[in-house]
């Protein structure tokens, strides 16, 4: 198993870490990655709705954007 050290981690892994030194339960884990993504989420919807409004984009662009297929490139 590879060794980590706290200079490979995150403010927030050190953190987390920190908080969770006991262990859980697989219910308790679970209700607590809930948590950790409704969090994320609302970081990518909120820096979603600033960049909408900067852009001045309209229920009309939001109607293209959803029909236009965009081509990943590898």
């Amino acid at each position: 198993m590879e060794t980590i050290t706290t200079n490979q981690l995150t403010n927030a892994q050190i953190e987390i870490l920190k908080l969770f030194s006991k262990p859980m339960s697989a219910k308790q884990l679970s209700n607590f990655r809930q948590v950790l993504l409704d969090y994320l989420q609302k970081q990518i919807d909120d820096e979603a709705d600033e960049v909408w409004e900067k852009k001045n984009f309209t229920k009309k662009d939001e109607d293209k954007f959803l029909k236009t297929h965009i081509k990943r490139v590898k």
